[in-house]
């Protein structure tokens, strides 16, 4: 379920990429389709507008009343002091302002931020950041940078997600984070993680009414471990309009990246819509930083050259280069932000509680299981499923029973013909695993 700031988020980034209208002599003048659009600023047009461009994205998100329809900075920026609702301190769909105490002189929307920087989307500027651009552009900037003045909160119902720890809502101090999160510091979940090792049971229809949007199930481990748990939990969880994923646990001293990245594909089964398949990479097996490196690019290369995006990395390593999305673990009662391992900057997820510490620690319906935060809320989801269309959920059990009995038949052949002694008898057995694998994917592409 998308929340407010999900909502906000959403319409503002549709817009990234629109530029204003041009003069007769070809300079941008200020003229935009959003005054036009939003009751009471029609004067607005010709008008700088990057607080405009505000007022119109929360009219589009169906929440106009939550942020300050003017088109002056300083006019917004007491609209939110009168309602106490004004931070030095950034939060997930706030309300930015740059300039001074007693001239702010730009603004937009905050969606997402770290202890360094604030990820935005904002009107009227341009690729340096000006406060009189000519288009919607998403920005990154400092934090501490000293134009930033500070931030409008708006009173979402389904809570905000700050870093302000004295978040007030009018009646009285709430945690920061959002009011789903239970204990200090709380974090909302957005997906949960589990393995054969969670027992259950599991209402999933309730964990989805709390705000469950994704679960990422274990399928293998190294070479030869199969979840049972993965297939008959997948058809639940898809019954429940919440979306799939998986992981492999990774074992590099086992065998190459690829070949436990083909071993881990072939049972995960992944299609359209699902989560990116998760490389979980937690122990080195004795490898270097440079050969561990290469191991993990070999099973990044793999997947993409099978699914044609990179999987998610699940990881607190250092690696040579940024092989895909990065998933990040660190568990507190205080939810201390995790540590980003390089070379990348941002995490996508953050796995802030193990059920134990991190709050909130339980789930609906789940009870006390792995939570993790998106960091750009649905949005950010989005971005981390395999692109093309869902495919219906007949369809997917039908062939999923199908192919697991190709395989489980297919592991047994495997299994004989690697027990063949000597090294004539490891070549029968590559090639006879090369055609099972080629037969595999015909099967993939045969009608339900």
């Amino acid at each position: 379920m998308a929340t407010t700031a999900d909502r906000i988020i959403a319409a503002a980034t549709k817009e990234v990429g629109y530029r204003e209208g041009k003069s007769r002599s070809g300079a941008f003048n200020n003229n935009t389709k959003y005054a036009d659009a939003v009751t009471g600023l029609e004067w607005a047009d010709f008008q700088p507008w990057c607080c405009t461009f505000v007022a119109w994205v929360a009219m589009k998100a169906g929440v106009p009343k939550l942020y300050p329809r003017t088109a002056s900075c300083d006019t917004a920026g007491l609209w939110f002091k009168a309602r106490k609702r004004w931070s030095e301190w950034p939060a997930v769909g706030a309300q930015v302002f740059y300039g001074s105490p007693r001239d702010l002189n730009h603004t937009g929307l905050v969606v997402d931020y770290d202890d360094t920087f604030i990820h935005t989307i904002e009107g009227n500027t341009n690729d340096t950041g000006a406060r009189e651009g000519n288009g919607v552009y998403a920005k990154t900037r400092r934090r501490r940078d000293a134009n930033v003045v500070g931030y409008g909160y708006p009173m979402f119902d389904d809570g905000l997600r700050a870093a302000d720890p004295k978040l007030h809502d009018g009646q009285g101090a709430i945690a920061a984070g959002t009011v789903r999160a239970k204990g200090p510091k709380g974090n909302a979940i957005d997906g949960v993680d589990i393995s054969h090792w969670q027992e259950g049971p599991f209402d999933w229809d309730a964990a989805g009414k709390a705000g469950v949007k994704f679960v990422v199930h274990k399928v293998t481990d190294g070479t030869v471990f199969l979840d049972e748990k993965y297939e008959p939990r997948r058809v639940r969880v898809g019954d429940a309009g919440l979306v799939w994923g998986g992981y492999h646990f990774a074992r590099p001293e086992k065998s190459t990246g690829a070949k436990q990245a083909q071993f881990f594909l072939s049972r995960l089964l992944p299609i359209p819509g699902d989560l990116r398949p998760v490389l979980d990479l937690e122990r080195t097996g004795g490898l270097n930083p440079k050969r561990l490196g290469a191991w993990a690019q070999d099973f990044v290369d793999e997947v993409k050259l099978r699914l044609g995006v990179e999987p998610i990395i699940y990881t607190p390593f250092n690696l040579p280069a940024r092989m895909g999305p990065l998933w990040v673990a660190r568990y507190s009662d205080t939810n201390k932000p995790p540590r980003i391992p390089k070379p990348w900057q941002n995490y996508d997820l953050w796995q802030f509680s193990d059920g134990v510490f991190g709050h909130p620690s339980t789930v609906p319906g789940l009870g006390h299981v792995d939570g993790n935060m998106l960091a750009a809320g649905t949005a950010g989801l989005d971005r981390l499923r395999i692109p093309g269309r869902k495919a219906a959920s007949t369809p997917r059990r039908r062939n999923a029973r199908v192919m697991a009995h190709v395989l489980v038949t297919n592991e047994r052949h495997a299994a004989a013909l690697h027990a063949l002694r000597g090294p004539k008898g490891k070549a029968i057995a590559d090639e006879a695993l090369d055609a099972l694998e080629k037969e595999k994917r015909s099967l993939e592409t045969l009608p339900a």
